[in-house]
């Protein structure tokens, strides 16, 4: 069931993909302006290279969620929302686990954009590096991981079921 028809929202979906491009640049612009401005370097390093990048793949795999077939099936729209609101959740320090690992891991392996899968390469690697050579952390990642896949296997079970009913109609 779908919280909202696509065919009615269709012609509205290349304006909604402009804006999340244009939100995409423009806030990771602001964000990197406010890093450059007002912290020194040892300072805002790590955000630039590690937490920067995540708010421009956010807005950039939104775009490609328009394009999905059940982009607005309840189900899938509570799926993303959960991955989302966990990874959120981990700016405040809370639970106990990688809010990058779990977005990436999930956004990577539920979006069919080539493009999407080949710029998220890079923040795995950054991620990587950072949380196990200069952090030493390898729970985090793990539980992320141990967190994403089970949705990522859930998402694709939903996707059968829609696909298999959509054949039945």
């Amino acid at each position: 069931m779908e919280l909202i028809d696509k065919q009615k929202i269709e012609p509205l979906l290349p304006v909604l993909k402009v804006l999340c491009i244009l939100s995409a640049f423009g806030t990771t612009a602001l964000l990197l302006f406010k890093d450059l401005y007002f912290y020194e370097w040892s300072e805002k390093k790590e955000t630039i290279i590690y937490s920067i990048p995540m708010v421009f793949l956010f807005f950039y795999w939104m775009k490609f969620k328009l394009d999905e077939d059940h982009t607005f099936d309840y189900r899938l729209i509570g799926l993303d929302g959960l991955v989302i609101f966990l990874t959120a959740v981990r700016l405040l320090g809370l639970l106990f686990h990688s809010g990058h690992v779990l977005f990436l891991t999930y956004t990577f392996l539920t979006t069919n954009s080539m493009t999407f899968r080949i710029m998220c390469v890079p923040m795995i690697l950054v991620t990587a590096y950072f949380k196990i050579f200069y952090w030493g952390d390898f729970v985090t990642p793990i539980v992320g991981a141990g967190i994403a896949l089970p949705l990522v296997h859930y998402r694709k079970k939903v996707i059968e079921r829609l696909g298999t009913v959509a054949n039945k109609t």
